[in-house]
């Protein structure tokens, strides 16, 4: 191969310092092609089951949908229960023990069959496949990770052909081979004793390791096309890589080269233009080249520069500025150029360096990004989903921009909460959060293990835009819940009722992600410590007065609240009104059920006259100070009262019911 360097020099020469690239690389080859064409094959495909006889109706052939993996088409076709319901993971391990088949039929036509290659691009196949066009075997795939192309120019035919893929089981395939071994490799899964003998086969096989299980994820053996698969026509020439290769980059000049893969029929000469969209999104024309292609596969390398370039950094240390790159491959036709294939890529322009100076404990681990160090957090991504195909680009974008800005809110959830265990950590958390001090250790991975910075802060606080959230099966647990937590957080009961038993109910989705200002909003005011004392709700005194005649009942029985409670209710009724209603008993209300109802714990002995007074106060707004509980249970009966007239109907219902439970079992909590 041999590229015309003068002509680049020459033009270089004029234009000094080059913004972009523009590449024509004029052809001598005979042939005028059409530039490649692309044909996706995502319909018409079906799959079965090819050696499971078990299962109702699995070897029978079901639509599937591509790209996908088994687990997602057998749930489609409501073959198997949801795998994220409850313990339905153990019950499905049988798919992953299975092998699949699945299969299409697609139509190629003269005009696309005379084209001088037609290639099957499988962008990925997830794992150990066997895959057939027209009942002839053209792959043993083997690995989840990389891309497949093939040459399928002898297998086509005019009219209707037929793609046929088997999938074999990796744990089945695997085993054999793993127990050969005079070794064993370690694994960080869960090793199945029923499907895997106690021996693991994932650090043998080219696989996403979590399909295997995790700490923070089911164990679901996938198999399935899980990436596009594409039947492409092209004549003499095509792009197989191109990328930016950054030399050296500073912020008055970036040199980089723009490197090529080139398949060629045949020898000749062509054509090769590069453009770029910089910063501010013009497409600039750059640097010419012709070059001399050998038929097979050639590398070319051209550099260029880039003057005053817009850097790429990393989050909170400046912005993320992103170029584009278009790269176009020609031959001549006539006095033109004839289009034979196109690529593009978008880059960041970044210096990085790995520094290793010598420290006090041996020597450094610092990532430079521009010349500057970064401070690289102890965070990570999972996969979004144990089936990726069912990941949405717009799911990806939400939780990175999430974690890349601080005026967003951050959801910690504590599913199924272990009440007994929240006494002892959590609240520790809560007290942490509360003062607001550097209190959580300030610890980096470091060459295997978990170290202080060097010259950084020993502990940091914990994040202002951090919101907790737990959950507890309340038919699980008696546990009295933790007062510290309680004083710092809202309880909120969620409960079916007959009414809500609707005939055209279906299984939950996803709800909508909040208004951006909005939710912006809601964490500036939540770490806004003085926010209701500038935006007070229109009824505050009268709410204020309402809690301190509640507080004075609580105390009659030894219930009472404090400060925080009190400061907690005042702001969420400013909050409240500020969110659209005014009325404060609404916001009494809520209050009274999500801060002092969960308070309530305890037997019929010590709970039952604080309860009929709560339910008098809740019906009527009174509470005699001077009788106190003294006959309380005689004067109001929260079952015999009308539920209609209750001021505060919501927690009324609920003390109608803590009461119903107290006289029932001599004993009641919140979670009844």
């Amino acid at each position: 191969m041999v590229v015309n360097q003068r002509f680049a020099n020459q033009r270089s020469k004029r234009s000094g310092t080059l913004a972009a690239i523009f590449i024509f690389i004029f052809a001598c080859l005979p042939t005028l092609a059409l530039p490649p064409r692309a044909v996706v094959l995502h319909s018409g495909w079906r799959f079965r089951a090819l050696n499971d006889s078990g299962h109702a109706g699995v070897e029978q052939w079901h639509d599937a949908e591509v790209p996908g993996v088994v687990q997602m088409d057998l749930l489609r076709n409501k073959s198997i229960p949801d795998p994220f319901y409850r313990d339905n993971e153990k019950s499905l391990q049988w798919i992953g023990l299975t092998d699949w088949e699945y299969q299409t039929e697609f139509d190629v036509d003269a005009a696309t069959l005379a084209r001088e290659h037609l290639d099957l691009l499988f962008g990925g196949l997830d794992t150990f496949a066997d895959v057939y066009l027209n009942d002839a075997e053209l792959l043993k795939a083997d690995n989840m990770f990389r891309s497949w192309r093939l040459s399928a120019k002898g297998r086509l035919h005019a009219g209707k052909n037929t793609l046929r893929i088997v999938f074999h089981s990796p744990i089945v395939l695997m085993m054999p081979k793993v127990k050969a071994e005079p070794y064993r490799l370690p694994t960080v899964n869960q090793v199945q004793a029923i499907s895997e003998d106690g021996i693991a086969t994932d650090p043998y096989t080219r696989k996403a390791p979590y399909n295997y299980g995790w700490d923070w994820g089911p164990r679901y053996v996938t198999e399935g096309i899980w990436q596009p698969v594409k039947l492409i026509a092209w004549d003499d020439l095509r792009i197989d890589n191109f990328h930016i290769r950054q030399q050296k980059i500073a912020k008055d000049e970036a040199e980089l080269s723009a490197e090529f893969d080139l398949v060629a029929a045949k020898n000749g000469e062509a054509s090769l233009s590069v453009e770029e969209d910089g910063a501010g999104g013009r497409r600039t024309r750059g640097v010419e080249q012709k070059v001399h292609l050998d038929e097979g596969t050639n590398h070319i390398s051209i550099p260029f520069r880039i003057s005053n370039p817009s850097l790429w950094y990393p989050n909170g240390y400046g912005q993320q500025t992103l170029y584009k790159f278009f790269a176009t491959l020609s031959l001549p036709k006539g006095k033109k150029s004839g289009v034979e294939d196109t690529a593009e890529l978008r880059t960041g322009l970044r210096s990085l360096e790995l520094r290793r100076d010598p420290d006090q404990w041996g020597k450094s681990f610092t990532f430079v990004v521009n010349g500057i160090p970064i401070f690289a957090k102890g965070a990570d991504v999972i996969p979004f989903d144990s089936f990726p195909t069912r990941v949405t680009p717009s799911q990806h974008r939400q939780i990175l921009q999430a974690a890349r800005d601080p005026q967003w809110p951050y959801l910690l959830v504590l599913d199924e909460m272990n009440l007994a265990h929240v006494e002892r950590y959590f609240a520790d958390v809560l007290s942490g959060m509360e003062t607001r001090l550097e209190c959580i250790p300030n610890l980096v991975w470091e060459a295997g293990f978990w170290r202080l910075p060097a010259g950084g802060p020993d502990k940091i606080a914990f994040p202002a835009n951090l919101f907790v959230v737990g959950t507890v099966n309340v038919d699980e647990t008696t546990y009295l819940f933790s007062p510290k937590v309680l004083d710092r957080s809202n309880t909120f009961e969620f409960r079916v009722e007959t009414k809500d038993l609707a005939s055209s109910a279906q299984r939950s989705l996803p709800i909508q992600a909040g208004d951006p200002a909005l939710v912006r909003g809601l964490l500036a005011i939540a770490v806004d410590d003085g926010w209701h004392l500038d935006h007070p709700a229109p009824g505050q005194n009268e709410f204020a007065e309402h809690l301190r005649r509640l507080h004075s009942l609580l105390t009659e029985g030894g219930v009472e609240f404090g400060h925080r409670v009190f400061y907690e209710a005042i702001r969420f009724a400013a909050m409240h009104a500020a969110a659209g209603d005014q009325d404060v008993l609404r916001a009494l209300d809520l209050q009274m059920m999500q801060k002092v109802l969960p308070r309530l714990h305890g037997s019929r002995r010590r709970l039952e006259a604080t309860l009929c007074a709560i339910g008098q106060f809740c019906h009527d707004l009174t509470f005699d100070t001077q009788l106190g509980l003294r006959d309380a249970v005689a004067r109001f009966d929260p079952m015999q009262a009308s539920p209609a007239a209750a001021r505060l109907p919501v927690s009324f219902d609920k003390v109608v019911r803590m009461t119903r439970t107290l006289r029932a079992n001599q004993f009641v909590s919140f979670t009844e």
